[in-house]
């Protein structure tokens, strides 16, 4: 094979495996980035694909958050996120975005014991209730309040959890971390309009749900 024929089989691969790049995740994990974040005694674990979009603003995921800081949590019991990443989907390298895959894992805190799925719920409506008051008390004017009108059993890291819908917002799924913490997961596609995109954004959304892990902090190992 002589010189000029080699570079231009080279070429070609690389220009189809950028073409592949960047259509957008799937469900095939093999280069995705394993991250591990502990919050208290527990470690949080999740596996996400590279390449995120760059329309969104970039964010750093922590290796730990503290609980004992001040001011972690604002007045509606939202604290700061573990997760926030996107990923874009095209017909090709050139071609305009169809849509874009979110990832978003935030901490709440719950000012009553999580010792039940009950106790969940109720601390998932009291953050929409705090958080509609802290936008009345922040803008003067009261807004619409996005309230959870519906909660389906699901289940997230191997626990027990619920399916929230609300009123104005897409669905989310929250999970109990320890007795006075949860996590809000929201895993969104619906921009993503081409059919093969929209079933490989289903797929990647599918994987990193399934690669959440909670484990104790003492015991948790990597996979």
């Amino acid at each position: 094979m002589s010189i000029l024929r080699g570079l231009a089989l080279t070429g070609t691969i690389l220009f189809s495996d950028g073409i592949h790049a960047a259509k957008g995740p799937d469900g095939d994990t093999k280069r995705w980035k394993t991250y591990r974040v502990e919050i208290g005694a527990h470690i949080v674990q999740f596996t996400i694909p590279p390449g995120e979009s760059k329309d969104l603003p970039p964010f750093e995921i922590p290796s730990r958050i503290d609980l004992t800081r001040d001011g972690i949590f604002n007045q509606a019991l939202i604290g700061p996120r573990l997760l926030q990443r996107g990923w874009d989907y095209r017909e090709g390298r050139f071609s305009q975005v169809d849509g874009s895959l979110t990832a978003r894992i935030g901490l709440r805190r719950s000012e009553k014991p999580l010792d039940d799925a009950a106790a969940l719920q109720e601390a998932v409506k009291e953050s929409s209730r705090l958080f509609a008051m802290k936008e009345y008390l922040e803008s003067g004017s009261a807004g619409q309040s996005d309230n959870p009108d519906g909660f389906s059993p699901a289940v997230v890291g191997g626990r027990n959890a619920w399916r929230a819908s609300y009123e104005l917002s897409q669905p989310a799924l929250v999970v109990a971390l320890d007795e006075t913490h949860y996590l809000k997961i929201t895993l969104r596609y619906g921009g993503v309009t081409d059919p093969k995109s929209r079933a490989a954004a289903k797929a990647a959304a599918a994987a990193i749900l399934d690669s959440i892990r909670i484990e104790e902090a003492g015991k948790a190992s990597g996979r």
